[in-house]
């Protein structure tokens, strides 16, 4: 990879910009004692700041769908609680989680309640897999039924952060943001 490019791939660039917060500002006394922060391409303080906002504007001029699906795949998933430490849903994957159910909820299954239909979508961008027989004795559902709804709703999520992935991809190499394949095989 040429070191003019800031991540490999859109990816670890999303996952930056969604992941960035206010606390990662350099610390003036751990400078001075010459330690090295962050990766050496500018990405601490203000310049990560603008480099993330930059990122997270190009995501967000895509489709409404496409933008929460990759805002769900790519956002923190949980915080620590500050009052008891357990781990909480951050508000940016619920609210990319809850848009994206309501969305899909009309047009693949509006006989399912909202709640259900949340929780299979963050099934679906979570590592940890809650298993559908939870779910649906969770809401009192017929197992079958949840396999039902899951069978529509996830091949259409699939489809949807596809879409995006590729849309963004693009995108940001055509801005220089992520390095290309095809520049190596000009190379």
């Amino acid at each position: 990879m040429s070191n003019d490019y800031l991540f490999d791939t859109s990816r670890d660039a999303l996952m930056f910009a969604f992941r960035f917060c206010g606390q990662q500002y350099a610390k003036a006394p751990e400078l001075m004692k010459g330690k090295v922060i962050g990766s050496g391409k500018g990405l601490i303080g203000l310049d990560g700041a603008g480099q993330a906002g930059f990122i997270s504007r190009e995501a967000r001029s895509l489709p409404k769908a496409q933008f929460y699906a990759l805002l769900a795949r790519f956002t923190d998933r949980f915080n620590p609680c500050t009052k008891c430490g357990t781990e909480q849903p951050t508000d940016e994957w619920m609210g990319a989680c809850k848009w994206l159910a309501e969305e899909y909820r009309i047009e693949l299954a509006p006989e399912a309640h909202i709640k259900l239909m949340t929780l299979l979508v963050q099934r679906h961008f979570s590592p940890h897999k809650r298993s559908l027989a939870d779910i649906a004795t969770f809401f009192g559902d017929g197992l079958s039924k949840v396999k039902h709804i899951n069978a529509k709703l996830s091949p259409a999520l699939k489809k949807l952060e596809g879409t995006a992935q590729a849309k963004i991809d693009e995108r940001l190499t055509y801005l220089g943001i992520v390095h290309s394949d095809s520049d190596e095989a000009a190379a």
